[in-house]
């Protein structure tokens, strides 16, 4: 499977992380690869039952990681709609210039399982399959993931039509789609600032560790029924 090819400023640099994905080379093939065979993972994303019924605690999370790239952040937050309406539906050549968050997020969808798959396997050897499963469920859950979009703000920078916009903002999936979308921007840009591609996994992977570390532990105890205090958002 070829990784996709974005072209959304045919006038700029032909080496733009949106436009030329052959700066990840064998990387980006091979996690396009490992995508297409996620797909009764991510598509449609589960709803998780399992996780926890009581309200999600409002996490310390570390900070969010610059996307230095003013195109690739634009994009991150930018939706459809607010675009301008560029020819037919039809006609692909000039649908090229326009992307939105819708864009990205798949590609940080797959980042994301990537780095979970590795990443419970060395931060909890203790688990078994079973309980581990239902960990990385819970996390990679729209709740879990829109629930992290809201702490860090990202629904708020949202960019759409403006009698949409408040629906948008409100709807699980989309800021859960803009944390995947954010997850790809940081992982586009800083993989676009090297020869060899390698900043953007190491960028993304420390961000992740400290993000996740905290989460799972709180999940862990949940589901084996440790108790823990929940905070409403309402209230921050």
């Amino acid at each position: 499977m070829s990784p996709p090819h974005f072209n959304l400023n045919p006038t700029g640099t032909a080496h733009h992380p949106l436009n030329r994905w052959s700066t990840f080379g064998q990387q980006t093939e091979a996690m396009a690869r490992f995508s297409n065979n996620l797909s009764d993972l991510l598509n449609p994303r589960p709803a998780s039952p399992s996780i926890p019924k009581q309200r999600l605690p409002i996490f310390d999370l570390p900070p969010l990681p610059p996307i230095h790239d003013p195109l690739v952040l634009k994009t991150v937050f930018t939706d459809r709609s607010a675009l301008p309406r560029v020819g037919d539906v039809f006609d692909v050549e000039r649908k090229e210039m326009r992307r939105g968050f819708e864009d990205l997020e798949h590609i940080g969808a797959s980042v994301l399982v990537m780095f979970l798959a590795g990443w419970l396997c060395d931060a909890k050897p203790h688990l078994d399959f079973k309980l581990a499963t239902k960990l990385k469920e819970n996390i990679i859950s729209n709740v879990t993931l829109s629930h992290l979009s809201s702490i860090y703000g990202l629904p708020e920078r949202l960019d759409a039509d403006p009698t949409l916009l408040p629906s948008l903002q409100s709807r699980c999936d989309i800021r859960s789609a803009l944390f995947e979308a954010y997850i790809a921007g940081v992982y586009l840009s800083a993989s676009s600032t090297d020869g060899t591609g390698s900043k953007g996994p190491a960028l993304v992977c420390e961000w992740l560790k400290g993000l996740f570390g905290v989460v799972a532990d709180w999940y862990e105890e949940s589901i084996k029924g440790g108790e823990k205090v929940y905070v409403d958002m309402a209230e921050k």
